[in-house]
């Protein structure tokens, strides 16, 4: 059965934060990127933090494209997953939150990549 997109998106905004938490009650960035594109494109992200987009296994995105790896801000300390024309991602001072490249820059996420999986 495939999964309603947008109540899945509205199930998650809200939840707080919680360094190392991978859900379903609470998240850091990227237990939430992996919960994201597990459950929503099965795709898996490596279970160590340190190189979420490992060479030969992501592609850079030329443009945003739904299921896309969204690293953020200096030396890719934040990670997201681009969806439904936004990017969904966990901070520790808002929880869950779906922002627009606008309001990533305003939030001080500028350096904005995007992957795919391969």
């Amino acid at each position: 059965m495939p999964v309603d997109r947008r109540a899945f998106l509205r199930s998650l905004i809200g939840k707080p934060y919680l360094a190392g938490a991978e859900g379903p009650d609470a998240f850091d960035c990227y237990g939430l990127g992996r919960h994201v594109l597990r459950s929503l494109f099965n795709v898996s992200l490596p279970e160590s933090r340190s190189a979420p987009v490992a060479r030969g296994a992501w592609r850079k995105a030329v443009m945003p494209c739904d299921g896309a790896v969204v690293l953020m801000g200096v030396g890719d300390k934040h990670i997201g997953v681009w969806i439904a024309g936004g990017v969904l991602h966990a901070m520790s001072a808002t929880g869950v939150v779906f922002d627009d490249l606008h309001s990533l820059r305003f939030r001080g996420l500028g350096r904005i990549r995007m992957y795919l999986s391969t």
